[in-house]
């Protein structure tokens, strides 16, 4: 095996994890797994792969929070106990190359004394053409055939020595290990990223996503913070180039995922100042859920000042800091304007964004939280119980998330439901729809 141990965190990356850990082998890269609480396949398939190249399989609990800075310091724990000279900072969904004529074996012989620490990177994006583009986790390194060369402001330098000092590494989360060229090697190595096999994959990838505070304060992500400011549509035919008929082309990259499109945002409405502020708001996807909520509150408590929102990124700008009741509901109860899977589509990415955005605000302003899903009844109580603990600071804190609730009556899945769940189906699965 090389001098080299592979290191990376994944979470449902069962589209692409099997294929890497066939590159990794390849490469005879050691593997350290780690499975941020996956909800599909990526745990099983690593754990068939011990041994070659994995290992060691590590678990850790998702907490509905995607948080880089928590990852990169279990990761930088677990480098302290590698010995192999090489490290790849490895993400499930990219393959690191060596130049073109040479091996990794031979790259990493050639600077086995030489002063480089780390080896920039050029990236290749290659992304899904149309809703229609759909690969098979088997063969996607070969169908996947339209790209773009993407660079952001630092060249990923996921190839690195084990002694690098890594302050620089965090600061640009993970990403660069050193801005001083004296340091880095002459040779430049290919990085082959796999967005997502589909339109639906990236949806249900990054439409859900929630970041830490701490990242967004440090302005990580860019605009792979999908759920907050954008739709995601098939890229722009012009700028996509064919892997069949140019190879890899490195010029006039782009630094903006082209599949991420800004969402047009009216003018938010000021908070209203004049009165006193609410003693609870009641947030939520829909709006008729979140009004039978807020009414139940009233009628038990009508001394009571409710304030009522959706999950429009207006909206959520104005939470603020008041104790939060999201009121939550399956998806699949939704209407939809028209019909089929464009519909389905719609409202699947709706309810997804708009969970993430009324989390995001939760996690960004951390007031008392608490989530409720309609399934589970209006019980005036219970209610009242939830209402009193968020108001005197009683709730727990703050976990995304909710456990597993008893199994609600639904229909069997058929091919019409497909869609929905392809892009929610995780988030469905963690509050219990699924």
């Amino acid at each position: 095996m090389l001098d080299l141990t592979a290191i990376l965190t994944a979470r449902n990356a069962a589209g692409t994890l099997g294929a890497l850990l066939d590159h990794l082998e390849g490469l005879g890269a050691r593997t350290v797994v780690i499975d941020h609480g996956s909800d599909d396949a990526t745990w099983s398939i690593a754990a068939a792969r011990r041994g070659r190249p994995v290992t060691e399989l590590l678990y850790e609990p998702f907490t509905g929070v995607f948080d880089l800075t928590r990852q990169l310091r279990l990761k930088h724990d677990i480098l302290q106990s590698i010995r192999t000279r090489w490290i790849l900072h490895a993400d499930a969904d990219e393959f690191l190359e060596p130049p073109s004529g040479t091996s990794f074996a031979a790259l990493l012989d050639r600077h086995a004394t030489s002063g480089a620490m780390a080896f920039d990177s050029a990236e290749f994006m290659f992304l899904p053409a149309t809703e229609d583009d759909d690969h098979d986790p088997g063969s996607f390194t070969r169908t996947m055939h339209r790209y773009v060369p993407f660079e952001e402001k630092y060249s990923k330098q996921r190839l690195f020595r084990r002694d690098a000092p890594l302050d620089f590494w965090f600061r640009t989360g993970g990403h660069c290990v050193t801005a001083d060229p004296a340091l880095v090697a002459p040779e430049r190595l290919t990085l082959r990223h796999y967005l997502g096999l589909s339109l639906d994959d990236i949806r249900a990838q990054y439409l859900g996503r929630v970041f830490s505070a701490r990242d967004r304060a440090k302005h990580w992500h860019g605009n792979r913070m999908a759920s907050q400011r954008y739709d995601i549509v098939p890229p722009d035919p012009a700028i996509l180039r064919d892997l069949r008929s140019r190879g890899l082309c490195p010029s006039d990259p782009v630094g903006e995922i082209p599949v991420f499109a800004r969402r047009p945002e009216g003018p938010a409405a000021a908070p209203d100042a004049s009165g006193p502020l609410p003693d609870l708001t009641v947030a939520g996807v829909d709006a008729e859920a979140v009004g039978l909520i807020a009414e139940t509150l009233r009628a038990i408590e009508p001394t009571l000042r409710i304030s009522v929102h959706g999950a429009d990124p207006a909206d959520v700008r104005w939470l603020g800091r008041t104790p939060l009741l999201h009121v939550l509901r399956d998806p699949r109860g939704l209407p939809a304007p028209g019909g089929g899977a464009e519909a389905l589509r719609a409202r699947a990415s709706d309810w997804l964004r708009g969970v993430a955005q009324i989390r995001q605000a939760a996690v960004m302003w951390a007031p008392p939280y608490a989530e409720w899903r309609i399934e589970d009844g209006s019980d005036p109580a219970r209610l009242l119980a939830v209402s009193e603990a968020l108001r005197t600071g009683r709730t727990p804190p703050l976990a995304l998330g909710l456990p597993r609730h008893s199994a609600i009556a639904t229909a069997p899945a058929d091919s019409a439901d497909l869609p929905l769940r392809r892009i929610a189906g995780s988030m469905m699965r963690q509050l219990g729809y699924l």
